[in-house]
């Protein structure tokens, strides 16, 4: 079934605010999830469900209504991707066989980490005036 077969119900009121409930647990418990869905896919979760705000209902109420009117089809381009994020997927062991194949994904926040960036400009400058024998060079998450 690809992207576009992927049926997505009306979603009503109680079921978007277990949606939101659900999005809300996995950004705080298991955040690399989302990582599943490209960062388009994952922006449009994050501007419909609000996974990363702890939310009154009457609040998200408002807020799903404002967005809605805002943006008419993101609540169908939400949906789906809530249905890909929380699909079944098998348990897989990766083998590395080529060490310089790597695999990179990404995980959009709805904000920037400011002091994140921050660190990566410091590691930057602090390479470009010392080479590559800078200690600070490493960034960590």
């Amino acid at each position: 079934m690809t992207e576009v077969d992927v049926p997505v119900p009306r979603l009503n009121r109680s079921k978007y605010f277990i949606r939101h409930g659900l999005l809300f647990y996995l950004w705080v418990t298991h955040q690399q999830v989302f990582s599943y869905l490209k960062p388009t896919a994952q922006l449009e979760l994050h501007l419909y469900f609000l996974p990363t705000v702890d939310i009154e209902e009457h609040e998200l109420a408002s807020y799903r209504d404002y967005i809605s009117m805002l943006e008419p089809s993101l609540a169908h381009k939400a949906g789906k991707h809530f249905v890909e994020l929380t699909r079944p997927r098998p348990e897989t062991i990766k083998i590395i066989t080529n060490p310089r194949k790597l695999r990179v994904t990404s995980i959009m926040h709805p904000e920037p980490d400011l002091e994140k960036l921050a660190r990566v400009f410091l590691a930057l400058a602090d390479n470009q005036m010392y080479g590559d024998d800078c200690k600070r060079a490493t960034v960590r998450g």
